[in-house]
């Protein structure tokens, strides 16, 4: 590609990104919720679980009968629970407060990567704009949040991958190497958030990709040998006790 010759300016930028803050945190505190609707509720159940595992230093092995349904319920055994770094926060944050810090932690981290992509292959403001409104407000992502489906949270990084995934197609070795790390570690947080759709579609995706671009297979195989030893820390445990359906 020639050397870009437009990017979003920086007015642009500052004002996608302070109205979609203004955006989430609207949508997040509207007419006071209780956030105890839909899949809120089991959310907040594993948010006190986590919780009460950082005051007392035990890991959450099981849910108490009395938080969820009759019968033991493995709880590091559900690869749904987000379990990025800031779920510290939990053991100082009320849980609506943690949600929507992991919420804008996580906007702001694919907002970066829809900079770069901009700059990458030289969009306009215009242009721009409208990238950031239809990926980051739309209705499908939008109606996710409100069930209750903290976890696709995780869509919000694929601007990131797709960043790096061009990245890949680079000439130089050493290129390809650095944004395979990169996505391999990117995919690393989607199983640790409890993203692990996205995450498989990811993989998926640079699989595809080796059907017309055969030279690729060493990053992408760097990217599915890394990120999938931090998925199996997810996925193993959900194999194991999840019985199968019959």
């Amino acid at each position: 590609m020639s050397q870009p010759s437009a990017e979003p300016s920086k007015f642009s930028i500052f004002l996608a990104y302070v109205a979609g803050l203004a955006y989430w945190i609207a949508y997040f505190v509207k007419d006071k919720p209780t956030f105890t609707g839909n899949d809120w509720l089991k959310e907040q159940v594993f948010s006190n679980l986590v919780r009460d595992s950082l005051n007392s230093w035990q890991l959450p092995w099981r849910m108490s009968v009395d938080f969820y349904h009759a019968g033991v319920f493995e709880l590091i055994a559900n690869p749904e629970i987000s379990l990025t770094p800031d779920f510290l926060l939990l053991a100082w944050l009320p849980n609506n407060t943690y949600f929507l810090v992991h919420w804008l932690l996580f906007f702001t981290a694919g907002f970066v990567g829809s900079v770069l992509l901009a700059r990458k292959y030289a969009l306009s403001s215009l242009p721009f704009l409208f990238f950031v409104v239809l990926f980051n407000f739309n209705g499908f992502i939008s109606s996710h949040i409100s069930e209750g489906h903290i976890q696709w949270a995780g869509y919000l990084l694929f601007p990131l991958f797709f960043y790096w995934l061009s990245d890949i197609a680079a000439e130089k070795v050493e290129a390809r190497t650095d944004a395979a790390l990169k996505i391999a570690l990117l995919l690393g947080v989607m199983f640790m958030n409890g993203s692990f759709h996205m995450a498989i579609w990811c993989l998926m995706l640079m699989a595809l990709t080796l059907i017309y671009r055969k030279d690729l297979w060493r990053p992408v195989g760097l990217v599915v040998l890394i990120a999938g030893l931090i998925g199996v820390a997810r996925l193993v445990p959900a194999a194991v006790y999840f019985p199968p359906k019959t």
